[in-house]
């Protein structure tokens, strides 16, 4: 991954946390799934899933299925160690 990559990721995981207006983002300890879906967060295609919990602006609880970089991302605050040793 580039660092234009990675800067595009992080404006694509901004843009969705902002139109969403989440507040307290969690992950739910679930197995990840497979879906043809993609992701309700970055967009990426295809692949495993897992369940992000949030509450929302109304203050309703809403839960998206994301990828295991966004669940990764939405805990750490940055990519896994092995994805951002790549990055350049």
């Amino acid at each position: 991954m580039t660092k234009l990559e990675y800067a595009n990721y992080e404006a694509r995981v901004a843009a969705f946390m902002e139109r969403e207006q989440l507040s307290f983002v969690t992950t739910e300890n679930i197995d990840p799934f497979f879906s043809w879906s993609t992701c309700e967060c970055c967009e990426a295609m295809a692949g495993s899933r897992t369940v992000l919990t949030a509450r929302a602006a109304n203050g309703e609880t809403v839960r998206y299925n994301v990828c295991r970089d966004c669940e990764y991302y939405v805990t750490y605050g940055r990519l896994d160690d092995a994805t951002m040793q790549g990055v350049r």
